[in-house]
């Protein structure tokens, strides 16, 4: 075994964080950690680096926990093994084989929460089959993960194993294949959440292009996917899916498609089937044209429903001086819709929504009429279930009012209604125009929609039958170093009539010494209940800004933001301040971290604070 490039160092951190929470009967928190470690580092070969290299990355960590809380005191400590290892077996041959080892601990920082700590061990092992005709790749995963912040920590474990091959039938096209497996276990502790989660996934495709004789693109598509998902989610899909593009000529192309799915789970069994085409021309680069049509059907235990749709596509583009352009489109679409049997109830499965940047926030369902005891909430990052404390049911969908810290997006799963034994014929209308002006210095822009459902056969709710309404008048400018946009909207549906507004301006440019970026962003909503004297209204604003500067061999970065979230019944409002410092000296690093985080609201207010010190000798 060989060794080279040997370096050491040697390390400390020393951090603070006092946190206040007025709900909670003025409970107060203080936390001290100190850590101290020593690492080296190399790379390395066994026997030859033509059989066996890589680099290797070792640390020897020491922690110490210390925390008061409530008249009480809590002591730990422990010691680990800090590592980045990567090695590469084989590496000038067709058949390599990667390995990388890591674990790492990282304080997160996030705009409006309170920072929080991750610590992570990963290990993956990938062999790669490199050669013309079927290149593959093989690779094992495992991950260990605990997150700790604001007295909510959470462990996760997982481990997959993938598999993909892309066999090449040169001009007969390309097969892929892809097996993926994977098992997941979180908890949170000190609570009882827990989940248990395990999915399965296959997938084998063909997909060939070539061109004719007069050079035109052609290409064909089929695929077959099995998924099967157990835990927070139980159910097995089945899809087949096909796909034909043509071009005519050098001005006419139509593509062509049809899919074919099946679905079981303990809420609902079901099977859909499809098809769609569509033709689009252009006519002298500026007038485009389309039409496009699709049939779909569902099917259920108790019925089935059957969609079908056509439209017309139109967009013109001309080109002006000054380096400007204009852009006008006309949407048109009339549906068919029927179902048949006693289908009145439809489960959907984990439909994903992104956490709102500032909470409580409102988050709006694909599916209006959606079932409020049906709703279930689950972190798609912690895969832990949300407790109905941390959301309530408005009517648009839910209003998250808490969230784990590692989660940025959450699944809801719920079921929807629907009237049984009617058919529907519904028209959408939807036209757009904007104008580019010096390069796109200046941007007008303006949408309109408006969709209407007409009863043809049973009977049917007033929502079934209602129509929509959407327009938007819109402007942007960049005017360096400012950036400024604004839109006026209207919106409305079966339930509600909704206005907003919003506005944005940012900013970065040389301040003082050092660089400073600001950004301001407001939405004010106003929304009225159709049937009902009731009226909601709801403004948004944050605000974020960040200074950089060089002192000599300290790098400074300031960060201040707020954000008010106000609406008829509730204020909410949110404030951080944070400071980081670097500096090198030779050999020696220095790093020193503050923050201070200020919550309001009805409920409660809270505040934490928090310092850390941290410095790294190599040599």
């Amino acid at each position: 075994m060989g060794v080279r490039d040997f370096g050491q160092s040697v390390g400390g951190t020393y951090s603070l964080q006092h946190s206040k929470d007025s709900a909670a009967a003025n409970s107060t928190v203080m936390e001290q950690n100190y850590t101290e470690d020593y690492g080296v580092q190399f790379d390395y070969f066994v026997v030859t680096p033509l059989l066996w290299k890589g680099r290797a990355l070792l640390d020897l960590e020491g922690v110490q926990k210390k925390e008061e809380a409530d008249g009480g005191t809590a002591r730990s400590s422990q010691v680990r093994l800090r590592y980045n290892l990567n090695a590469y077996l084989l590496p000038s041959t067709p058949y390599p084989v990667s390995i990388a080892a890591s674990s790492a601990r990282e304080t997160v920082s996030l705009p409006f929460s309170p920072d929080y700590q991750s610590e992570h061990d990963d290990l993956m092992t990938i062999l790669t089959i490199q050669n013309q005709f079927v290149p593959s790749e093989l690779s094992l995963a495992q991950q260990s993960q605990t997150t700790s912040g604001q007295g909510r920590d959470i462990t996760q474990k997982s481990h997959s194993f993938n598999l993909n091959t892309r066999p090449n039938l040169g001009a007969l096209g390309m097969i892929t294949a892809s097996i993926n497996l994977s098992e997941s276990d979180s908890s949170g502790i000190g609570s009882d959440s827990s989940s248990h989660n395990s999915s399965g996934t296959a997938n084998f495709g063909y997909h060939n292009s070539w061109r004719s004789a007069q050079n035109l693109a052609r290409n064909f598509s089929l695929t077959y996917g099995y998924h099967q998902n157990a835990g927070t989610s139980v159910i097995t899909t089945q899809t087949l899916n096909s796909g034909v593009g043509w071009e005519f000529g050098k001005v006419l192309q139509g593509d062509l498609t049809y899919f074919s799915s099946k679905s079981s789970s303990f809420e609902q069994k079901s099977q859909s089937q499809g098809v769609s085409g569509a033709l689009s021309h252009k006519l002298m680069g500026s007038l485009r044209s389309a039409i496009n049509a699709s049939a779909t059907r569902d099917q259920y235990d108790d019925g089935q429903n059957t969609f079908i749709s056509a439209g017309l596509n139109l967009g013109y583009h001309k080109r002006l001086p000054a380096a400007s352009d204009t852009t006008v489109g006309y949407g048109y679409t009339m549906t068919r819709n029927e179902h048949t049997g006693g289908v009145s109830s439809i489960f959907i499965s984990e439909e994903r929504h992104p956490v709102p940047i500032v909470t409580p926030g409102r988050i709006r369902l694909n599916q209006p009429t959606f079932q409020a005891n049906s709703i279930t909430v689950v972190g798609a990052q912690s895969r832990l279930p949300y407790p109905a404390s941390f959301y309530n049911i408005v009517p648009e969908g839910i209003e998250l009012t808490d969230h784990n810290l590692v989660d940025t997006d959450i699944l809801i799963s719920y079921r929807y209604t629907q009237d049984p034994n009617i058919v529907t014929v519904g028209t959408n209308h939807g036209a757009n125009a904007a104008v580019n002006l010096f390069a796109g210095k200046y941007r007008v822009y303006t949408n309109a929609n408006q969709s209407d459902q007409r009863l043809v056969k049973g009977q049917a709710t007033s929502l079934t039958t209602s129509g929509t309404r959407h327009f938007d008048l819109g402007a942007t400018a960049n005017l360096t170093p400012h950036n400024l946009s604004a839109e006026l909207g209207y919106d409305k549906d079966y339930a509600q009539n909704q206005y907003y507004l919003t506005g944005s301006w940012g900013t970065s440019a040389p301040y003082a010494g050092g660089d400073v970026s600001v950004n301001a962003n407001d939405r004010f909503t106003l929304q009225r209940s159709n049937g009902r004297d009731d009226q909601y209204w709801a403004n948004s604003l944050s605000l974020q800004s960040t200074y950089r500067r060089n002192f000599g061999r300290i790098a400074g970065k300031f960060k201040a933001n707020y954000a008010n979230m106000a609406s008829a019944d509730s204020t909410f409002h949110t404030a951080s301040l944070g400071a980081n410092l670097e500096a090198s000296f030779g050999k020696l690093f220095v790093l020193l971290n503050s923050s201070v985080l200020w919550t309001f609201s009805a409920g409660g207010n809270t505040s934490s604070e928090t310092i850390s010190l941290s410095f790294r000798r190599s040599f």
